[in-house]
């Protein structure tokens, strides 16, 4: 939201929320349907467990890598 020119900070936090919200629905959809999918229950869960923490593992080392790159600025 700090790049976005002022006059655009509605229309950028209006697609971010969106954007956070199609993540959430398709997210706990995918894992319920991961759960349910495998049998019995307990393994779907540990499976889905397992996905997400990889997930998080990985936006943490994309993250980390990218910390330190500049901002591109018009």
């Amino acid at each position: 939201m700090a790049t976005v020119d002022g006059d655009r900070a509605g229309i950028a936090a209006g697609v971010l929320n969106a954007a956070r919200q199609t993540g959430a629905a398709l997210g706990v959809a995918g894992f319920g349907a991961l759960a349910a999918a495998l049998h019995p229950f307990a393994r779907g869960m540990e499976a889905g467990l397992l996905l997400a923490a990889g997930l998080s593992g990985l936006a943490a080392l994309i993250w980390w890598r990218a910390k330190d790159r500049p901002v591109c600025s018009r």
